[in-house]
């Protein structure tokens, strides 16, 4: 986890709770700059997906979860 994700208590991860891979990192990374070059609509997808995932999370089939407070 990279720092502001510790602060943040965020946490990447497969659909079934394990960590991903290298390849669904990189298919989450790529489709991340092409969510930002359809002007962030990507990014803007979450206000209207039922499990608010982005592209990047829909793509690479992964989730942002938030952690409890330790």
């Amino acid at each position: 986890m990279t720092l502001g994700m510790q602060s943040w208590r965020l946490r990447v991860q497969t659909l079934d709770g394990h960590a991903i891979t290298l390849k669904q990192s990189l298919i989450c990374c790529a489709t991340a700059w092409l969510s930002l070059a359809a002007l962030g609509i990507g990014y803007w997808w979450v206000l209207f997906d039922g499990q608010r995932r982005s592209w990047p999370d829909i793509a690479s089939k992964t989730e942002t979860v938030v952690l409890p407070k330790k």
